[in-house]
């Protein structure tokens, strides 16, 4: 849609909702998790723009001035975290700009150790995202303590750099699911624009550019320990090309179709069902993949589906979760 900065939290003593301080910026595509008594978001695609706005700057300006003002971007880098009891909200600043990222909760197993890196501290995880220079394949993770702050290194690193993406913790393990790679600078035509652009430059001496191509889906599932070590980088979350590589996943499994925004469960903390998620081409997928993470496949191979389907392809869904149980909701 069109994002909003609404935050509204259900009561589930009252059975009432009530509404929060607003975010700092209307939004759409961002991510959320609730951890340790807090919902933390992390940034996502900001309204620059609405359309008839765009129409008049393609009218009045260049296709350069144009293409530097898509429908959505980030703006900023920031985290905000709500305690769920009080309701405070706190911010600060992430490694990256984070559009489209995944966020995901370590605590079930996670010690009560707040001091930072080492041991085996529960951790917020922020997967991958897109920011005005492209994609990341950063995971930087946060302590979800009485203060906002990084928990430092180490810092995982995905299979690929992207968006979009399905994941959640699940019996102790990090688990991220399909997602959009090869997306390029946010200054790159979007859909939209280029109709506009196509529509505002007839009758212009110059030709317009060509289709924008749309990035590639990815059709991998990256999985970690989610107290995993590794050697400490000091510049790959903000933007820098040296330093470690990162903690690369330590099993990598395969999807029986690469999709965007698969949604994933977790059950008795050791199934993760993925499911549904956007293709190339339709609506909506409607395959279920089992991972066990008691009796994994060996790395590489392509994860079993499941014997029964979504019985829909809708254009959305939602899912939850409980012990053995899980729902989907299609929109």
């Amino acid at each position: 849609g069109t994002g909003s900065n609404r935050v509204t939290q259900f009561n589930l003593n009252t059975k009432m909702w009530n509404l929060q301080k607003p975010l700092s910026h209307v939004t759409t595509n961002l991510c959320s998790s609730g951890c340790l008594g807090y919902a933390f978001f992390a940034t996502g695609d900001f309204k620059a723009a609405t359309p008839a706005d765009q129409i008049q700057m393609v009218n009045a300006s260049d296709d350069a001035t144009f293409l530097s003002k898509t429908l959505f971007k980030p703006s900023d880098r920031q985290i905000q975290r709500y305690n769920l009891t009080s309701g405070q909200m706190e911010e600060n600043n992430m490694e990256k700009t984070r559009a489209g990222a995944v966020c995901a909760c370590y605590s079930k197993g996670a010690s009560t150790n707040y001091t930072g890196p080492g041991g085996n501290a529960p951790r917020v995880f922020f997967a991958g995202g897109q920011d005005d220079a492209g994609a990341t394949d950063t995971v930087e993770m946060w302590l979800p303590g009485p203060d906002i702050k990084r928990r430092g290194e180490p810092e995982f690193a995905m299979s690929f750099s992207g968006r979009d993406r399905g994941g959640l913790v699940c019996g102790g393990r990090l688990v991220l699911a399909g997602g959009r790679a090869g997306v390029g600078q946010f200054e790159a035509e979007t859909e939209d624009s280029y109709r506009q652009r196509i529509t505002s430059n007839r009758g212009r001496s110059h030709p317009p550019k060509p289709k924008p191509k749309p990035p590639s889906l990815s059709d991998l599932v990256d999985v970690w320990m989610a107290n995993a070590t590794g050697p400490v980088s000091a510049t790959r979350g903000r933007g820098g090309a040296t330093g470690s590589p990162g903690v690369k996943p330590q099993q990598v499994y395969k999807l029986s179709e690469a999709v965007r925004l698969p949604k994933v469960v977790c059950l008795a903390e050791r199934y993760v069902v993925i499911a549904g998620g956007h293709p190339a081409k339709g609506c909506f997928s409607s395959a279920m993949h089992l991972l066990d993470l008691d009796a994994p496949p060996a790395s590489g191979s392509s994860l079993p589906l499941l014997p029964f389907t979504l019985n829909s392809t809708a254009s959305t869904f939602a899912a939850v979760a409980f012990n053995n149980s899980a729902m989907f909701f299609n929109g």
